[in-house]
């Protein structure tokens, strides 16, 4: 949020310190003058609103701070009555540049369409606050404006890359509003989205995409780029096989968040899945467009002391959306129960549909298939982490099995779905990522996937520091020396593997703590999140009458990576089903 008092009393980081004339000193008359010439008087008749916003720059000026260095700055006169008169000044930010920086940000940053800079409200509350200061227009504020916070964006993200030995980059091609785009984000590790670039209606072939992020990685620095992961689309597929046998040395990895998801459209496609979702679909529709039926459950819940659950979105087909609508159909059986009693509240629901609520074979449905999906909708919700982590998804996904055993006989339809996308992501760096994840035991990992993952940081590193490598490595999983201290493995259970790994305790490690970031800062998923595609689409929409396409997409880029959560922790550090 802009501090709106500093627009008055700041300039290049300094106040200006109001002194009384003595210390009978009261109260006095505040005037505003122009700088130049410094001699000049104020005028009679200024307005109310600028003597209050003088008087309030005066109240917060430090007594104990230096002067501010000389800019453009209006000057606040003040006179005791009792003595002669003694000037002092406040600074009020006067850069209409920096100033129009600070409104651009607080549009483009809340996600808000580029006319609120025009409307009313918004031009009288900066009037206000600064009556001296314009602020652009829509069309400034969409294209040279918006130009600046992009270039500036593009600048921080470039430092960050030249200050990081490692980055990885996640490729994702998507179709959204009728047209093809292409995402690339960074992690280095924390997060950032480089570029959002539409292709029109030209397809994302394989020829396209390895152009794209060649050219990409050669912006960055090809020697700094340790893993590029790419989602599970078949030119994708074909684009990760020909930068494969050209980059050796980069680790290309699927989209763990793309295998994750078509896996689990397949799981809900089968019949005795499909039947139950569409009727909690279609009675999540009614609620969302009958708004009689909306307030009634909300009271209906209320009385039973109780939290309506939102219904959701009814059109939302994404595995996330279909899964939400089922959990929140169940969240209110209690209150549909006491509307089916009711007389008239639910009249314009299909019949079919009350019959199915009505029946308890629906209710028995409902609760077996939450149960068997709680911890499938559980791991599709980590992909809305900014950061999500190949360990973490790798030891989620591995108790997964266990949990279907539960189910019996019904398991045996989802098992084999699942051993189909199980052998996609398996990779020696998701084997590495986890053998050095300190949350979890070593032990946990298959001898096999062990010697993939020797043999993978061998491939990834020179043959004098592998050997001092496997020699910190034993110490770590055979937990001797400082490793020997159960304090050191309660310690990983709070914070996330990367900062542990970038603690004292890494430093004691000297050649496998940079493996450790490195493979540790993969990512598992090569995109955006859903809710963060959602808001790409909306300020699209929103800005389409005032902004050119390709405005929009950096409008959206400043939006994103202002709302980016910077931690590798957020969404990550739990580690049970």
């Amino acid at each position: 949020m802009i501090n709106l008092v500093s627009l008055y009393c700041r300039n290049d980081g300094h106040k200006v310190a109001f002194f009384p004339p003595g210390p009978a000193a009261h109260a006095a008359k505040k005037a505003r003058v122009r700088k130049d010439p410094p001699q000049s008087e104020t005028p009679a008749g200024a307005s109310t609103a600028i003597q209050q916003s003088s008087a309030a720059a005066l109240q917060v000026s430090s007594a104990t701070e230096s002067a501010p260095s000389p800019t453009a700055v209006h000057e606040v006169r003040t006179a005791s009555p009792s003595s002669p008169q003694v000037q002092s000044t406040a600074t009020v930010l006067d850069n209409k540049s920096d100033l129009d920086g600070y409104v651009a940000r607080a549009i483009f940053g809340a996600g808000l369409p580029v006319v609120t800079v025009e409307h009313t409200a918004f031009v009288k509350m900066l009037k206000r606050l600064n009556p001296g200061y314009d602020p652009p227009s829509v069309f400034a504020l969409s294209t040279s404006v918006l130009d600046l916070e992009y270039s500036g964006v593009e600048i921080k993200l470039r430092a960050e890359v030249l200050d990081s030995t490692a980055v990885s980059l996640g490729v994702e091609s998507w179709v959204g509003q009728k047209r093809s785009l292409v995402t690339t984000v960074l992690s280095s590790p924390s997060p950032a989205i480089f570029a959002i670039d539409s292709t029109g209606d030209m397809p994302n072939s394989a020829e396209m995409l390895v152009d794209k992020i060649e050219n990409t990685m050669t912006q960055l620095g090809t020697a700094r780029i340790s893993a590029v992961v790419m989602d599970s689309t078949d030119n994708m597929k074909q684009a990760s096989l020909t930068l494969q046998s050209k980059y050796p040395a980069i680790t290309f990895l699927p989209s763990c968040a793309h295998t994750m998801t078509e896996m689990m459209r397949e799981m809900l496609a089968l019949p005795l899945v499909v039947n139950t979702l569409d009727t909690c679909a279609q009675l999540s529709r009614f609620f969302a467009q009958d708004k009689g039926a909306r307030a009634a459950i909300v009271r209906v819940s209320e009385q039973s002391m109780e939290a309506a659950a939102p219904f959701g979105d009814p059109d939302d087909s994404s595995p996330s959306g279909l899964l939400g609508c089922l959990f929140t159909i169940e969240r209110n059986r209690h209150s549909l129960d006491i509307l089916l009693a009711e007389n008239g509240t639910l009249n314009a629901l299909n019949a079919h549909v009350k019959d199915r609520i009505m029946s308890l074979a629906f209710w028995e449905e409902v609760s077996m298939l939450t149960g068997l999906f709680e911890p499938f909708f559980e791991m599709l919700k980590m992909f809305e982490s900014d950061s999500p982590l190949l360990s973490t998804f790798y030891h989620r996904f591995t108790l997964l099995w266990e949990h279907l055993d539960k189910y019996g006989n019904l398991a045996s339809k989802f098992q084999h779905i699942i051993s189909g996308y199980w052998q996609a992501i398996q990779h020696p760096a998701v084997y590495t990522a986890y053998l050095l994840d300190p949350r979890f035991p070593p032990s946990s990992l298959s001898g096999e996937a062990t010697s993939d993952a020797l043999a993978y940081i061998k491939r990834t590193s020179t043959p004098e520091v592998y050997g001092l490598i496997v020699d910190e490595l034993t110490r770590f999983t055979a937990r001797t020396d400082l490793f020997a201290d159960d304090a050191i493995w309660e310690s990983a259970q709070k914070c996330s593997p990367l900062h542990w790994w970038k603690g004292f305790i890494g430093s004691s490690c000297p050649n496998l703590q940079p493996v450790a970031l490195r493979t540790l800062g993969f990512s598992a998923s090569s995109g955006l999140s859903k809710s963060k595609r959602d808001m790409f689409e909306k300020i699209q929409t929103m800005n389409a009458k005032y902004m050119a396409e390709e405005q929009a997409s950096k409008a959206a880029v400043v939006y994103l990576n202002s709302n980016l959560s910077l931690s590798v922790e957020d969404g990550v550090a739990e580690t049970k089903v």
